[in-house]
């Protein structure tokens, strides 16, 4: 993923992303924002720069792929974004 002209994997990149909104005047830390936050919002928030493109369609919560068969993230948990 690219944000600000970087290139970033995992969850640096997701921070990019938080780091971005922050900086674009976006109160992410507010939970009343998020609560506004629509779908399009979303895909702005983590688009990546270089391709234009939101970071996944699948990372959504309801996302039929993520499945898990215990209360806690094992080896037996996939969750795919």
């Amino acid at each position: 993923m690219t944000v600000g002209g970087r290139h970033y994997r995992g969850a640096s990149g997701l921070f990019a992303c938080h780091m971005r909104a922050l900086r674009n005047g976006l109160n992410i830390l507010d939970p009343e924002t998020l609560t506004r936050l629509t779908p399009s919002d979303l895909d702005a928030y983590y688009r990546d720069e270089a391709t234009a493109a939101p970071r996944s369609s699948t990372s959504r919560v309801d996302s039929p792929s993520i499945r898990r068969s215990a209360p806690y993230c094992g080896s037996d948990t996939m969750v795919t974004f």
